[in-house]
């Protein structure tokens, strides 16, 4: 999981977000408080993403989830691949929701966020 919170610290810092800047996007996507402590811990494997904490960090990262689920696959993948990884996404500005999506998604209820980051799930796993 090491190479999956390097992703997320290369993603972030690559689009030059601070671990504040996201737990605040995170808290307005999942409804609840995520402590920038909790996104270090994550960047630095000392805590797992799960569930909505994991789709949240992707969106609001706009990273690619088939990043993450190869990343977890390779059991030889280092945080620094990881890193160099996020980094590379960031910097030729693949960005697979527009900020009008992001505004969207805001507006959702948490019920209905849910539904959406259940949806956005599995259909990553179809690809």
């Amino acid at each position: 999981m090491e190479a999956i919170g390097g992703y997320f610290r290369g993603l972030r810092e690559g689009r030059d977000m601070t671990p504040a800047d996201v737990a605040v996007q995170l808290r307005d996507i999942l409804g609840r408080k995520v402590d920038p402590t909790t996104i270090w811990r994550i960047e630095t494997d000392r805590q797992n993403p799960g569930g909505d904490l994991l789709l949240g960090l992707v969106t609001v990262l706009k990273g690619r989830m088939a990043d993450v689920q190869a990343l977890f696959k390779r059991s030889d993948a280092s945080a620094a691949d990881g890193e160099a990884l996020g980094r590379s996404i960031a910097a030729t500005g693949y960005d697979d929701l527009t900020d009008d999506d992001l505004a969207l998604f805001g507006r959702l209820t948490p019920e209905k966020k849910r539904l959406a980051l259940e949806l956005i799930d599995q259909l990553s796993r179809v690809s």
